[in-house]
Protein backbone atom coordinates (compact mmCIF):
# COMPACT_ATOMS: atom_id res chain seq x y z
CA UNK A 1 0.00 0.00 0.00
CA UNK A 2 2.74 2.44 0.63
CA UNK A 3 4.62 2.45 -2.65
CA UNK A 4 0.91 3.42 -4.17
CA UNK A 5 1.11 6.40 -1.95
CA UNK A 6 4.64 6.95 -3.00
CA UNK A 7 3.60 6.44 -6.67
CA UNK A 8 0.68 9.17 -6.35
CA UNK A 9 2.90 11.37 -4.08
CA UNK A 10 5.68 11.30 -6.89
CA UNK A 11 3.01 12.09 -9.82
CA UNK A 12 1.84 14.85 -7.97
CA UNK A 13 5.30 16.28 -7.61
CA UNK A 14 6.06 15.97 -11.01
CA UNK A 15 3.40 18.16 -12.17
CA UNK A 16 3.00 20.74 -9.11
CA UNK A 17 6.85 20.52 -8.19
CA UNK A 18 9.82 22.23 -10.61
CA UNK A 19 13.21 20.86 -10.64
CA UNK A 20 15.52 21.76 -7.88
CA UNK A 21 19.30 21.05 -7.26
CA UNK A 22 20.88 20.13 -3.94
CA UNK A 23 24.10 22.46 -3.21
CA UNK A 24 26.49 20.67 -5.19
CA UNK A 25 24.20 18.05 -6.60
CA UNK A 26 23.61 17.86 -10.73
CA UNK A 27 20.68 15.15 -10.55
CA UNK A 28 17.37 17.47 -9.92
CA UNK A 29 14.54 16.56 -7.58
CA UNK A 30 11.26 18.02 -7.65
CA UNK A 31 10.10 20.58 -5.03
CA UNK A 32 6.67 22.47 -4.50
CA UNK A 33 6.69 25.19 -2.85
CA UNK A 34 4.08 27.69 -1.12
CA UNK A 35 4.25 30.74 -0.31
CA UNK A 36 2.45 32.38 2.71
CA UNK A 37 0.99 29.11 4.48
CA UNK A 38 -0.37 30.05 7.70
CA UNK A 39 1.34 27.75 10.29
CA UNK A 40 -0.34 27.84 13.88
CA UNK A 41 0.39 26.55 17.16
CA UNK A 42 -1.10 23.82 18.72
CA UNK A 43 -4.80 22.53 18.08
CA UNK A 44 -4.41 24.64 14.55
CA UNK A 45 -7.94 26.49 13.41
CA UNK A 46 -8.69 27.17 17.23
CA UNK A 47 -5.16 28.28 18.00
CA UNK A 48 -5.90 31.16 16.02
CA UNK A 49 -9.22 32.53 17.69
CA UNK A 50 -7.13 31.81 20.69
CA UNK A 51 -5.06 34.24 19.69
CA UNK A 52 -2.05 32.16 19.39
CA UNK A 53 0.60 33.17 17.04
CA UNK A 54 0.31 32.81 13.67
CA UNK A 55 2.77 32.89 11.36
CA UNK A 56 2.77 33.29 7.38
CA UNK A 57 5.85 30.94 6.15
CA UNK A 58 6.61 29.62 3.19
CA UNK A 59 6.72 25.75 2.77
CA UNK A 60 8.52 23.29 0.57
CA UNK A 61 7.21 19.73 -0.33
CA UNK A 62 9.69 16.93 -0.81
CA UNK A 63 9.67 13.25 -1.41
CA UNK A 64 11.60 11.20 1.70
CA UNK A 65 13.38 9.22 -0.91
CA UNK A 66 14.99 12.48 -1.72
CA UNK A 67 16.21 12.81 1.66
CA UNK A 68 15.22 16.42 2.82
CA UNK A 69 16.51 17.32 6.17
CA UNK A 70 16.96 20.60 8.26
CA UNK A 71 19.64 22.92 7.05
CA UNK A 72 19.86 21.18 4.05
CA UNK A 73 20.03 24.16 0.90
CA UNK A 74 18.48 23.76 -2.49
CA UNK A 75 18.40 26.11 -5.25
CA UNK A 76 15.09 26.50 -7.46
CA UNK A 77 14.38 28.92 -10.54
CA UNK A 78 17.55 30.61 -9.52
CA UNK A 79 17.21 30.97 -5.83
CA UNK A 80 18.80 29.64 -3.15
CA UNK A 81 16.37 27.93 -0.01
CA UNK A 82 17.34 26.61 2.62
CA UNK A 83 15.15 23.55 4.59
CA UNK A 84 14.74 24.97 8.45
CA UNK A 85 12.23 22.58 9.89
CA UNK A 86 9.40 19.94 9.90
CA UNK A 87 6.28 20.60 9.90
CA UNK A 88 4.68 17.59 8.41
CA UNK A 89 6.32 14.04 7.47
CA UNK A 90 3.45 11.39 6.00
CA UNK A 91 5.71 8.86 5.39
CA UNK A 92 6.50 9.15 1.55
CA UNK A 93 6.43 13.15 1.26
CA UNK A 94 8.05 16.02 4.09
CA UNK A 95 6.94 19.31 4.43
CA UNK A 96 9.35 21.57 5.80
CA UNK A 97 9.75 25.47 6.73
CA UNK A 98 11.85 27.20 4.51
CA UNK A 99 14.17 30.32 4.02
CA UNK A 100 15.68 32.17 1.00
CA UNK A 101 18.86 32.67 1.18
CA UNK A 102 20.19 35.67 -0.32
Amino acid sequence: MLSVFSDMAEGILDLLGEDAFYAGATTPIKVNIEHGVQLTGLGGEEASYRGDLVANRDVATILLSDQPAAGRAFTQNGKQYRLEHKVEDNGVTARFVITEIK
